[in-house]
């Protein structure tokens, strides 16, 4: 599995995303791909892979409210959290 770093900037604590980084970025599929996110309560959060936003391609998810409230709920503005891709379609944050 591969670990990346997630850092809690203003689009991630507001708007419920995240930009996984280009160290994992060739570990998800294509635009437009499933990814399924596990939370630390073991909730799993359904989403899409969006490779159109960040100029360079990048991988980019949106989770939407539920995913926002579990981390306005359990972190701050400017904490990190860590998360592994176990395969090309799932997200699990430790």
């Amino acid at each position: 599995m591969n670990e990346f770093n997630v850092f809690i900037g203003i689009a991630t604590y507001r708007q419920g995303l995240i930009n996984p980084g280009i160290a994992v970025d060739n570990m998800f599929g294509v635009h437009g791909s499933p990814v399924n996110t596990t939370l630390p309560n073991g909730t799993i959060l359904n989403s899409t892979i969006n490779r159109t936003h960040n100029p360079n391609g990048g991988v980019r998810i949106y989770f939407g409210v539920q995913f926002r409230e579990c981390i306005q709920n359990n972190y701050n503005l400017n904490d990190n959290f860590l998360a592994t891709v176990p395969n090309h379609n799932s997200i699990v944050i430790l």
